[in-house]
């Protein structure tokens, strides 16, 4: 049952639609015939007989001339009545759709009915009824009267209509679920063909609304998974471009007839130089996809940061970090999130990725600045705002969004910092998993760049 009724949507579809047409149209059906139908059959029937008892009790008080009291019925009650002398009662003339009709006709009118059946093509009803009166020459009474009288002929147009508008509502709704389905099968097929590596150009999401936002969401899956594969082959590109140099000038040192300590040093450094370039990857390929989410403290870890750059002493003597904190239309709650007490910079996230975020942003920072970088944390209700300034030369607001793509480096031309340019697009992509967002602009304050980071506190779906 299972496997031939719901094995596809469409079978399911029309398996929840006919069932409860059918029901419903079976309960009105029997509803009209036992409340309506039947009612006003009994009533037609009951009629009808009293009529004709009539007639008969007054064929036979009549003792002379019984044809006036056929002729007023004929006139009054369009009953056809005519007087036999005899019937040939031998053989059973009763149609089966009068059997009843016959049996419920002898109970009232105390009298022997031979036959009951239609006559004149279906549309008269002949009764034979013997009569009581040994004085008449006649014996048997016929009675010819129209089917109408004891069956109504709505009925059947009932049922029809009934049946009628089901059937048009039932094909008007499985239109309507096909043109559903083809938008589900649509989608479904586009996912097939990019799971074999085909290219999705023209998928346009349609249907419902429902439908409408599953499509939406994979074409941002596609998309996502596109800017991915493009960034893994350009992360391979450079890896074999950036890698190629260090490499070259090791085997010029290694190809000296004697290495003297200068050419260790230089072999030494290049060692370096070709292992922060891989841990550099590394971080930007890997992301930290398995860390778990948890509440932490964000001030604690901004606060573990300047610690960890205050211990570089070319930090520490050129550069003045300032954080400043500031609680905005916060309100306590008495309650325990996560592992962590209700305070106002709880933040619900990855606590090594949201790290290595603000450390890559804050690198740059310092790289940059003069002299000063300040760090702005507001907590809000719903959010936590972090602003990292500097007094630098900052970028340009047409290069805003280009300094996020990967392996941009030197942006402002000013200051050869030796990085690979990874840093910032490993922020936004951390950003982006705590469902964040992060922009550029101009600090009023100190001149530089100042990036703002927008993060949501609590648990998110």
């Amino acid at each position: 049952m299972q496997t031939l009724w719901t094995s596809t949507l469409f079978r399911r579809v029309l398996f929840i639609i006919v069932i409860p047409i059918i029901v419903l149209q079976s309960v009105t059906v029997y509803i009209f015939y036992f409340r309506h139908w039947k009612s006003v059959t009994q009533y037609l029937q009951s009629s009808l007989i009293a009529e004709m008892k009539w007639l008969i009790n007054g064929v036979e008080s009549a003792d002379s001339h019984p044809e006036n009291m056929l002729r007023y019925a004929k006139n009054t009650f369009d009953i056809d009545a005519k007087l036999l002398k005899s019937y040939n009662n031998s053989t059973n003339n009763t149609d089966s759709d009068l059997k009843n009709f016959k049996i419920i006709l002898e109970q009232n009118i105390a009298r022997k009915v031979f036959a009951a059946y239609y006559s004149d093509s279906g549309h008269l009803i002949s009764i034979i009824i013997g009569l009581h009166a040994n004085s008449l020459p006649h014996t048997v009474l016929q009675v010819d009267f129209n089917y109408k009288r004891i069956e109504s002929p709505t009925t059947y147009i009932f049922v029809l209509w009934v049946v009628g508008t089901a059937l048009i509502l039932l094909i008007v709704t499985l239109i309507f679920a096909k043109n559903q389905l083809r938008s589900i099968l649509s989608l479904t097929d586009a996912a097939k063909r990019l799971s074999k590596g085909d290219r999705i150009n023209n998928f346009i999401p349609s249907g419902a609304r429902e439908i409408r936002e599953a499509g939406l969401a994979f074409i941002e899956m596609k998309n996502s998974l596109e800017q991915q594969v493009k960034e893994k082959s350009e992360l391979l590109t450079h890896i074999a471009h950036d890698m190629r140099t260090p490499l070259t000038r090791m085997k010029l040192q290694l190809a000296l007839p004697v290495l003297d300590h200068k050419a260790m040093d230089m072999l030494n450094s290049n060692i370096n130089e070709m292992d922060r370039l891989l841990l550099s990857y590394l971080n930007f390929a890997r992301n930290n996809s398995n860390e778990k989410f948890r509440y932490i403290n964000v001030k604690h870890i901004i606060q573990k940061i300047i610690q960890e750059f205050d211990y570089n002493e070319a930090v520490l003597n050129t550069i003045k970090i300032k954080l400043i904190c500031s609680n905005i239309n916060y309100t306590l709650h008495a309650k325990v999130m996560g592992n962590s007490e209700d305070h106002p910079y709880s933040l619900y996230a990855r606590i090594y990725t949201l790290k290595g975020a603000i450390t890559n942003i804050l690198d740059n920072a310092i790289k940059f600045a003069r002299n000063t970088v300040l760090i702005s944390l507001k907590s809000y209700n719903d959010k936590i705002i972090v602003i990292i300034s500097d007094n630098g030369p900052g970028i340009p607001s047409s290069m805003h969004k280009q300094v996020f793509n990967a392996f941009e480096r030197n942006i402002t031309n000013t200051i050869n910092t030796g990085g690979f340019g990874l840093g910032l697009t490993i922020a936004k992509q951390a950003i982006l998993i705590h469902q964040g967002s992060i922009k550029l602009g101009k600090s009023k304050q100190l001149g530089g760049l100042k990036i703002i980071i927008k993060l949501p506190r609590h648990q998110f779906t």
